[in-house]
Formats: structure tokens, C-alpha cells, sequence
């Protein structure tokens, strides 16, 4: 098995195929708006199984891009799953699955297991054009005034709009690896590093925010556990994965008689 991933971007379009952070692990960013941004690049991969990662306002993208590549190249299998999370989420738990086994069938179960667990969400200066989080209406009106310190835009564990001054009590509290996009904002790093404190670790933004959130911004993300969820083998393709349905060959999974963790 030799498992890629790929994160699907609907807010930048000058790259419709782009690598991210290091060239040797198999994960790439593709352009939403190009339907046939992944089949080009499978045809390039070297990738037995890709799984595509996507927010819920790009999957319908997704999911075209996925069909067209699968019926191009049946030998590959994919798998789209859908995550309510910054994209420097989905993008830091492919990459931390991929550099610790990309070539093990148990690879899927870990990178299923991070998505559920992480925490993550996106340092905004303004909420007025937020729509996801949806900020209450007096945080609407106080963004647009000049001055204060930004809004914390929470997506997971549960979605939530709070003041930075209000955030360090209100987020729930994640012992995972912090990791942010790299800024030039020193309020944003102020504001994260007081919150969460410690600066981690700072990668390279995986789209425009400004153009998500309708704000200047800064995602973050509290990595999760690998190994919190319990996994089955699937009885069709052997792949160890989470959930009562293979990501892959769609098989339904026995819990009682499959359970490896």
C-alpha cells in the first residue's frame, strides 16, 4: 500500500496542483475549481490509495475531482472525507500521518483517529463576514470598530466565537502538538501564544484566510491523538480503519468480530 493525500483548496486557483511543507511526503493541495487538478497529479503518483481531504463548502469539488480521477485510473481507490476544520487542520494530520507510516495499512485508522481528535480553529482580526463559526450579533457589530485584539474562531472540538481577551477560559483545553501558520501579525502571535502557551510549531499557510473567513487571520491547530479511536480490519481490502464503513471499498465492518483496538 502506498497512501497519499491530498487537500483540496477552494480559495486559491493560480496552482491547481501545489506540494506543501516537503516534496518527499505524498501530500499535495488542489485547487477546488479545476476538476481535473487530481487525476493529473495521480497520473504522476506513484499512490495505491489517495485520500482526499475536504471542507464541507469545497466537497461537492471533491467529489467530482475523485470520480473523474477513479474512472481515469481504476487501480487506484480513493476516499473523500469531509472535516467542519481549518484547512491547516487537515493538512498538518495528512502530514503527520504520512511521515509516520505511509506505507501501513493502519495509516487510514491513524489519520481518521487525528480528525476526530484535533482541535483546531482560526485567530481572526474581524467576524463580520464570518459565516462558520457564526458569530453572535453583538460580536458582528464590535468587530467592525476599530481596535481590540481579534476573535478566536473555534471549529473543533465544538464550534465557538470568542474575544481573545475572553478565549484563554473558554477553549477547551488540548494537550496535542500546537501548530499555527507562519505570520507576520505580531498581534496574532501574541494572542496564540497567550492562549495556548507556546508558539509549537509554525508552517506555511495551506490557502488564503482572508479569503475563508473574510478576515485577515491565522489558523491553528492542536494536533490529536493517532490511537484514540478503535480500529477493524476491513474484511475486503485489510486496510485498518475506524467507523462502520471502509473509506475505500465501501465494505460494512463488523465491530464484534473485527475489532484490533
Amino acid at each position: 500500500m502506498r497512501l497519499a493525500v491530498a487537500v483540496v483548496d477552494g480559495t486559491q486557483s493560480e496552482e491547481s496542483v501545489r506540494t506543501w511543507v516537503r516534496e518527499d511526503v505524498p501530500l499535495v493541495v488542489v485547487a477546488a475549481d479545476d476538476p481535473v487538478a487530481l487525476s493529473g497529479w495521480t497520473q504522476v503518483s506513484s499512490a495505491t490509495h489517495v485520500v482526499v481531504l475536504t471542507r464541507p463548502e469545497t466537497h461537492s469539488q471533491a467529489k467530482l475531482q475523485t470520480t473523474i480521477a477513479a474512472g481515469q485510473y481504476p487501480q487506484v481507490a480513493f476516499s473523500v472525507l469531509e472535516r467542519e476544520v481549518p484547512l491547516l487542520a487537515l493538512a498538518a494530520c495528512g502530514m503527520t500521518a504520512l511521515e509516520s507510516r505511509a506505507d501501513s495499512t493502519e495509516v487510514v485508522a491513524q489519520l481518521q483517529s487525528m480528525l476526530e481528535t484535533t482541535h483546531a480553529g482560526v485567530w481572526l482580526r474581524r467576524v463580520h463576514r464570518l459565516r462558520a463559526p457564526q458569530p453572535k450579533f453583538t460580536q458582528h457589530l464590535r468587530s467592525m470598530l476599530p481596535g481590540g485584539r481579534g476573535y478566536i474562531a473555534a471549529m473543533s472540538p465544538e464550534p465557538l466565537v470568542v474575544a481573545s481577551a475572553a478565549a484563554s477560559g473558554a477553549i477547551a483545553e488540548h494537550a496535542g502538538h500546537f501548530v499555527s501558520e507562519e505570520t507576520g501579525d505580531p498581534m496574532a502571535r501574541e494572542v496564540l501564544t497567550e492562549i495556548f502557551g507556546a508558539e509549537g510549531d509554525t508552517l506555511p499557510a495551506v490557502g488564503s484566510t482572508a479569503a475563508r473567513y473574510g478576515s485577515p487571520g491565522v489558523e491553528y491547530v492542536r494536533l490529536g491523538r493517532d490511537d484514540a479511536l478503535p480500529t477493524h480490519s476491513c474484511p475486503v481490502c485489510s486496510l485498518t480503519v475506524s467507523g462502520r464503513v471502509c473509506p475505500f471499498c465501501r465494505a460494512r465492518l463488523d465491530h464484534d468480530s473485527q475489532e484490533t483496538a
